[in-house]
């Protein structure tokens, strides 16, 4: 979660805190959370080791506020991202007016024009632009069917990278190592 880098991520001693913090909140899991075993802790740990202490409160904090059971681990991610991605909580309709205005305001006449847009469109709104093409955005002669295009383009990357998000770069660098070696093994072998 790129968004979150600059906040203290959490460290081993903290997650002690999560679980207590856990207890509280959701008294009927309070068992799951008390007594836990290092082997569970370091699970914990290495889940949320990249994600900002802060946020992992408030985030809990916010489940609590609509849920009745405890959250698992990619529930408390998902919150986390919400709460440090808005750019990934815009839907595809208003992306797509977005990209409707910026047509009003700019047109596709000029690469200045097409710069400036960029500078105020959310990166993944210009993705799905640059994928399908500006120019073909705003000459399409069909500009239904080029929204029925941008919207399948902007919620398969918003999946994609929110998917991708939840992951820890940890979890995702020793399984690219894993499947790399796994690979070589296939070849050699």
């Amino acid at each position: 979660m790129e968004t979150v880098k600059t906040m203290d991520c959490l460290a081993k001693t903290d997650v002690v805190g999560i679980f207590k913090l856990l207890s509280v909140l959701f008294p009927q899991s309070a068992k799951n959370f008390t007594g836990v075993d290092s082997f569970a802790r370091d699970a914990w740990y290495e889940m949320v080791k990249d994600l900002p202490k802060e946020l992992v409160a408030e985030a809990i904090k916010s489940y609590a506020a609509s849920h009745v059971f405890a959250p698992s681990i990619a529930e408390i991610r998902t919150e986390v991202l919400k709460a440090a991605n808005p750019e990934l909580q815009i839907g595809a309709d208003e992306a797509w007016g977005m990209v409707r205005k910026a047509i009003s305001k700019y047109g596709s006449s000029s690469r200045e024009n097409y710069l400036k847009m960029t500078a105020e469109m959310p990166v993944q709104v210009m993705r799905c632009i640059e994928n399908l093409g500006w120019r073909n955005i705003c000459m399409s002669e069909e500009p239904d069917m080029v929204r029925a295009h941008f919207y399948r383009a902007y919620d398969a990357q918003i999946n994609r990278e929110s998917q991708s998000a939840l992951v820890p770069e940890s979890v995702k660098n020793r399984l690219q190592r894993l499947a790399g070696a796994e690979n070589r093994a296939q070849i050699e072998g």
